[in-house]
């Protein structure tokens, strides 16, 4: 016969209690471990998307970054020539205003390619400079930024033809940098921008960069 099996003594029994307690008291511990790394984890990757998104916002210079679009969208643009300018003896000087009729702000950089037409819409053959001369300074082109209905500039020079002017420009074809089809402008009596082209030196048209005021433009009289 199997004899029952003897009851722990007292300090057995403590000794079980004691373990016990110590082995929950683990299971606390690295439960409590767990929630605390997943809380930090969290906390990480919510600061770097939040502090992401607030890097794109501001820029790199922590300031907000105005709406800037392409300014390439057609009929976004109207051309217009400006009022009459101080100029030279022998000198004529187109002044040209681009308004930007689009809602947005944008930014233009360069040079215009330009075009001159005669009445019956027969392309002049000038030559197109863009070193500068007596009227139009002679500088690189920098960007320039044209809020919503603002307007850049760029001027348009020539000198007198001398000795007999074979034809006169009527119209004007204009191309900005980066904007996709022409702008036209219909020229009136003046400026003369007359075509002799026997006479080198009034067969150039100087033309400036795209500016954001004409007197960035023009170049200083002696």
């Amino acid at each position: 016969m199997i004899a029952p099996p003897r009851p722990p003594s007292h300090d057995e029994l403590e000794a079980l209690i004691k373990e016990a307690r110590a082995r929950q008291l683990r299971r606390r511990l690295v439960c409590a471990s767990g929630v605390a790394l997943a809380a930090a984890l969290g906390l990480s990757i919510y600061a770097s998307m939040t502090g992401g998104a607030r890097h794109s916002a501001t820029g790199q210079e922590g300031r907000p970054q105005p709406g800037v679009t392409s300014c390439g969208v057609p009929g976004g643009w109207r051309l217009k020539l400006g009022g009459l300018m101080s100029e030279p003896t022998g000198q004529h000087t187109a002044p040209l205003a681009l308004t930007r009729t689009g809602a947005s702000a944008c930014t233009l950089s360069g040079y215009p390619i330009v075009a001159l037409f005669d009445a019956r819409g027969q392309q002049l053959n000038f030559r197109y400079s863009h070193r500068g001369d007596l009227v139009v300074a002679a500088q690189r082109p920098h960007t320039v930024h044209v809020g919503e209905h603002g307007s850049a500039y760029f001027l348009l020079n020539k000198y007198r033809c001398d000795i007999r002017s074979v034809s006169v420009a009527r119209w004007l074809r204009v191309t900005l940098p980066g904007v996709r089809g022409p702008l036209r402008l219909r020229l009136p009596h003046y400026p003369i921008i007359d075509y002799c082209p026997a006479e080198p030196p009034s067969r150039t048209i100087t033309v400036s960069p795209i500016v954001g005021g004409l007197a960035q433009a023009t170049a200083k009289l002696p």
